[in-house]
């Protein structure tokens, strides 16, 4: 299981947020809607290494040389 924890914009539209997160069978684990990166949304989510690999490179434009960063490590707390 992986985790990955995001800061949202503002003016994200969430509906279609949440719909590519069900795309990519990933669950909220996490949800602070005012949340300390200047009180936009923020969001943990669970599933496995290969569907938040490819949630972060198919709908969040990561570079794969960069999406490595999003990943929370066993323990840390969001």
């Amino acid at each position: 299981m992986a985790k990955i924890n995001l800061d949202i914009a503002h003016d994200c539209n969430l509906g279609e947020f949440l719909e590519s997160v069900e795309k990519h069978n990933l669950t909220i684990s996490k949800f602070i809607a005012i949340g300390p990166g200047g009180g936009n949304p923020n969001i943990t989510f669970e599933g496995s290494h290969v569907n938040c690999r490819n949630f972060l490179i198919d709908e969040m434009m990561m570079d794969e040389d960069n999406f490595e960063l999003f990943f929370m490590d066993e323990g840390e707390v969001a």
